[in-house]
């Protein structure tokens, strides 16, 4: 077995540790280990601005036109926070993690009488649904914590299978931060970096994180097909500068 494929194993199975014993806690305990917040109705508002400030950019809205009669998909739903705020606009939200966890984000669904979505575990880098079934692919704050370039490029190229022609994907990824000069020339070169982080609880929820340059992601997904529309970066949780990840817009073509 490969080293890579020794850490993706590792890393995959953590995740699931640590969310099944969350899970086991309580339902605001599993909610805020996606999450850190001060009470439940934060986590849940906190999902509706990250959608509506970061997902729904003026170019996604213009591009999708009437969102309400559109389907959409999360690559990994987590604790539901954006998920949640995604029944409320669009015709059906499917989301996939693999986590097997869901309980605590179908009772919340439930107690609020929302019905319109499907969750769904998959193995960590493909999407269980039909060939050109979905209208808008989203992910946020999970690409940056996949194990390898490989996973990033089976996940864009999942997306556009499932991706309906004229379908749009709003995928976030993570950017270059804080590095040490010998780390920055080996991004500069390879355009992408994966980082292993150690098990402790401290790390648990970032044991991997793949860094891309622009440039490189646009170059993936162009080469799988896609139209690159737009672009730019997060923001941080205060709203001001630049956060973690960048984004791109992206579109099957017609």
């Amino acid at each position: 077995m490969s080293n890579q494929r020794q850490v993706t194993i590792d890393s995959a199975q953590q995740y699931l540790e640590a969310v099944s014993a969350a899970e086991k806690t309580g339902d605001e305990d599993f909610f805020f280990w996606f999450k850190a917040s001060t009470d439940i109705n934060d986590y849940f508002s906190s999902g509706i601005k990250t959608l509506e400030d970061e997902i729904l950019t003026p170019t996604v809205l213009r591009t999708l036109g009437s969102i309400n009669s559109a389907s959409a998909l999360e690559i990994g739903h987590g604790g539901g926070r954006i998920l949640i705020a995604a029944c409320s606009k669009f015709k059906h939200v499917t989301g996939v993690d693999v986590h097997r966890s869901n309980d605590p984000v179908k009772r919340k669904l439930a107690s609020t009488g929302i019905n319109n979505y499907s969750l769904h575990t998959n193995d960590g880098s493909s999407i269980p649904n039909k060939a050109n079934s979905i209208d808008f692919v989203y992910s946020y704050i999970v690409l940056m914590h996949i194990p390898s370039i490989e996973i990033f490029r089976s996940y864009l190229s999942e997306t556009y299978r499932v991706l309906r022609p004229g379908g749009l994907a709003q995928l976030f990824y993570g950017r270059y931060s804080r590095m040490s000069w010998k780390a920055r020339v080996r991004w500069s070169l390879t355009g992408y970096r994966e980082i292993s982080y150690s098990n402790t609880d401290e790390d648990r929820k970032k044991l991997t994180n793949l860094v891309l340059t622009r440039r490189t992601a646009h170059k993936i997904a162009r080469k799988i097909g896609f139209n690159v529309l737009d672009s730019g970066s997060s923001l941080k949780p205060d709203g001001t500068g630049k956060g973690s990840q960048n984004y791109m817009t992206l579109q099957v073509p017609t």
